[in-house]
């Protein structure tokens, strides 16, 4: 569903890499599926699955580099430019509930019949790309400017490269004293002096240490395993990567690949695994590591997925593991071409540094000699 800062909510369905014969195929599908859906009702499980994720992400708001401020002062104006309540954009609790409420009535399967099956305001466009476009627009843009060039005299033709050299002038220039003063500034008195403390709670399961941080997370458990690699050798590090790419991509003794995956997507907000060189103390070190994410709701059964992971992934003949290590070398060798000097960089590294050793034989171009 789509907002476009309107009133109006639409609900968009797209059906891309097709050919524009095939639409009545697609429409009578489409019907069909939907019709299915609607009597015998949307998988609860799924449903649910696809709730907990949006749940997740509201609660996380992950907004990347933009400051987290910053992106909610952009979505205010959603429901104040509708004369409603500001921060009702922010606040999120009332409708997750709902759509949980919602999922247990009927409530998406109502929608899915008016909005598409029984609906008479509907609408469809098919868009078919047109291959000789850009020439045409190339074209047909050089003979509107071949007209504007032969339109002008020599003194309009002067005064335009006297215009443009004039604004390159002013660019250049520097800004006036008055021009840098009005810009905003912060002075050290503004900064905070003191440090924000994150207490750490430590403790033991047999050697194996756990640490416990006490930080605000709207909800949302972080987990993170750490396995000591230090004792492999360095041709034995590319197999590492390998082993962190195919774990996730793996059946285990009671799930086949498929049932796996809908539990990592049902219970998980983030789930991977890598294998990577950590500083610690100057010294860099290997390790395997397993991350996950999850409502704290789901943490326990998070818990139990990863270790049913670690302890039950069946490797089987080798197959899924060499078309994963395909896959892997497939990845460098596009990293390689498209940012070389990526590549060449860490290669550079890894002459001065133990870590760019490491990182070169787990990922870089002595990993791709390996594979």
């Amino acid at each position: 569903m789509y907002l476009n800062r309107s009133r109006e909510t639409a609900l968009i369905l797209e059906v891309r890499d097709t050919d524009e014969e095939k639409y009545g195929e697609i429409k009578a599908t489409l019907d069909e599926v939907v019709g299915k859906l609607i009597r015998e009702g949307i998988d609860k499980a799924q449903l649910t699955s696809t709730i907990d994720n949006i749940d997740f992400k509201t609660r996380e708001r992950d907004f990347g580099s933009l400051p987290l401020g910053v992106a909610h002062a952009t979505t205010l104006y959603v429901s104040w430019f509708f004369d409603k309540n500001p921060e009702d954009v922010l606040l999120s609790e009332d409708a997750i509930s709902a759509m949980r409420q919602g999922a247990r009535s009927g409530l998406f399967e109502k929608y899915l019949d008016e909005m598409i099956f029984s609906s008479n305001h509907s609408a469809s466009v098919i868009m078919v790309p047109d291959k000789e476009l850009g020439d045409r627009l190339h074209r047909e843009e050089c003979e509107r400017l071949k007209k504007i060039r032969k339109s002008l005299s020599d003194e309009e033709l002067e005064k335009i490269k006297e215009e443009y050299s004039a604004f390159k002038a002013w660019q250049a220039e520097d800004e006036t004293e008055e021009a840098i003063n009005s810009l905003p500034t912060l002075a050290l008195s503004d900064i905070n002096d003191t440090v924000d403390i994150t207490t750490t709670d430590e403790s033991y399961i047999g050697k194996a240490k756990i640490l416990r941080h006490s930080v605000k997370t709207n909800g949302i458990v972080y987990i993170s395993l750490h396995f000591d690699a230090d004792d492999l050798k360095e041709d034995e590090l590319m197999p590492l990567s390998i082993l962190s790419s195919s774990i996730t991509n793996l059946p285990t003794k009671s799930k086949d690949i498929l049932t796996l995956q809908g539990e990592i997507k049902a219970k998980c907000g983030t789930f991977y695994s890598s294998a990577a060189a950590i500083d610690k103390n100057g010294t860099a070190h290997t390790y395997l590591t397993f991350f996950a994410s999850c409502l704290e709701s789901k943490a326990e059964c998070v818990a139990e997925l990863l270790c049913e992971i670690l302890r039950d992934t069946v490797f089987g003949d080798g197959k899924e593991i060499l078309d994963i290590a395909k896959q892997a070398k497939s990845h460098i060798e596009d990293a390689i071409i498209t940012s070389g000097e990526s590549t060449a960089l860490s290669r550079v590294e890894a002459s001065y540094s133990d870590a760019g050793i490491i990182s070169e034989r787990l990922s870089g171009y002595e990993a791709y000699k390996s594979l």
